[in-house]
This record gives C-alpha cells, structure tokens and sequence, in this order.
C-alpha cells in the first residue's frame, strides 16, 4: 500500500512539473548578421537567445519551426503559432503579449559615404539630403520631422543590398538603418561607411510576442517566466555574451550612456 502511494505521488509531481510545448517561428532565410546560414542550418543570435531563455524557463519546451515569413505572420493571426518574432507591431498587439525584456534591440542610424559626413544638430541640417530606408523600416521622430516639413526626400527600396546600392551609385546621400545590418551589407558590396553620430537616431525592441489566440494553458505565466528568463540574461552577462558571439551590438547608446 505504502509503495503505491509512493508512485501515485511521483506520478503527481511528474504531471504538475510536465513542460509544455510552445511553438516558435524561425523564418527560413538568411539576414545577416541576425541569421545565417553555418554549417549547413540557419543560426544566428535571436534563436540562440530563445533557446537559452526557454532553458530557463520550467514550466515550458520549445519547439522551433522554420517557416516562410508570409506563412508565420498568416499563422500567427489564426493562433496556429504560440511566439512570433516581431517588433510590437500594431497589427498584433491586441492579440498579442509581450515580455518585459526585449529579444534585443534594433539600433537605427543615419549612414554615409567615408569621409562625406555632416554637422547634424537638429532636423533642418538635413535640408536638400535623399534618404534610402527598406520599406518597412520606420522613419524615426527626427526624420519624419524632417520629412513633414520638406527637408528631405524619403526612397524606400526593398531589399537592404539595393539601399547600400543606391548609396555607393550617389544616388541617395545617406541611408537610414539597422546599423548591424548596414555595416555587414556594406562589407558585402564593398562599400565604406560611416555611421552618423550625433545623427537621427530610434531603436525598436524585437520580442518574441505570445499570440493570445494560441491554445496556450496559462498565456500570464509564459509571459512571466519568459521576462524572467530574459531579464536574467540581461544581468548574467549571458545575453550580451551571445550577440557578441554573432558579431551584433550588445547594448544600444544614446548620448554615450549605455541604455
């Protein structure tokens, strides 16, 4: 009797600490230096931070599936997704929850040719320039500013290779990016850059957000454990640690103070 109740107990404590599953997209193309193809599969730091998150997190496992970037936004409205990396974009946040901490944080800048930089105090220094910026890519406080009031001529390009493009040709004066990103494409074409500092500035927060249409058994406690886990990395050293690793910024700067 006393060795049944032993395993009936086991049994209990093994259901109560069972891990549930949880799916997490990871788009399967390449965006260097976020994600790359190594050896065959696609690495790079944003599903290195989530594996090690979710290493920490106890009441939960996760399960990558790698699939088209249409298809992932398309399965994350219908809750077929449970996360889904993106930057709090307003077509999901009311179905969405966020963690307290950020994947990482995206840095935006203001680039030029070497050595064809400029005074920049204030957004009517900007009168006169061509701006190339992807598509998708926000224009930030300062050169939406600037744009409002005519100062600038905004080209949006679809591909981050065709704006570094249009800056080598001259025909954009500057571009406005992702400064990780625009420094590994500008590698790539050949091309030398400067970044512009002081210079418009803004930095978005790239989450993996909890779809609340998902099946998920307790949204409020993913999000918890999920905050916890980054939040620990973030004071540990260890996320720092892994951006570094993939050559990606560790912290974000505005007016010299680490944010």
């Amino acid at each position: 009797m006393l060795k049944l109740v032993s395993v009936l107990s086991l049994l209990c404590v093994s259901l109560l600490t069972f891990a549930e599953k949880v799916s997490l997209v990871q788009f399967n193309i390449e965006y260097p230096p976020l994600q790359q193809n190594i050896n065959g599969k696609l690495d790079g730091p944003d599903l290195q931070l989530s594996i090690e998150a979710f290493r920490r997190m106890p009441s939960f496992e996760l399960e990558v599936v790698q699939i088209s970037i249409a298809r992932a936004m398309r399965d994350y409205r219908l809750g077929k997704l449970d996360l889904f990396f993106n930057y709090s974009n307003k077509e999901f946040q009311e179905f969405s929850l966020y963690p307290d901490y950020p994947l990482r944080w995206a840095e935006y800048r203001l680039l030029v040719l070497a050595g064809k930089g400029f005074k920049y105090e204030s957004p009517q220094d900007l009168r006169g320039k061509r701006i190339g910026l992807i598509n998708v890519v926000p224009l930030g406080e300062e050169l939406q500013a600037a744009k409002d009031k005519n100062y600038i001529e905004v080209s949006r390009i679809a591909s981050h290779r065709q704006v570094l493009e249009m800056l080598k040709r001259g025909r954009v004066d500057a571009i406005f990016m992702y400064t990780d990103v625009a420094l590994h494409y500008a590698d790539e074409v050949g091309l030398e850059v400067e970044v512009m500092h002081p210079g418009p500035y803004s930095r978005r927060g790239f989450y993996p957000s909890i779809s609340l249409r998902a099946p998920i058994k307790n949204h409020a406690l993913l999000q918890k454990e999920l905050s916890e886990a980054l939040g620990s990395m973030y004071r540990d050293g260890t996320h720092k640690a892994i951006l570094q690793r993939y050559g990606v910024a560790s912290v974000v700067k505005v007016d010299g103070k680490e944010d």
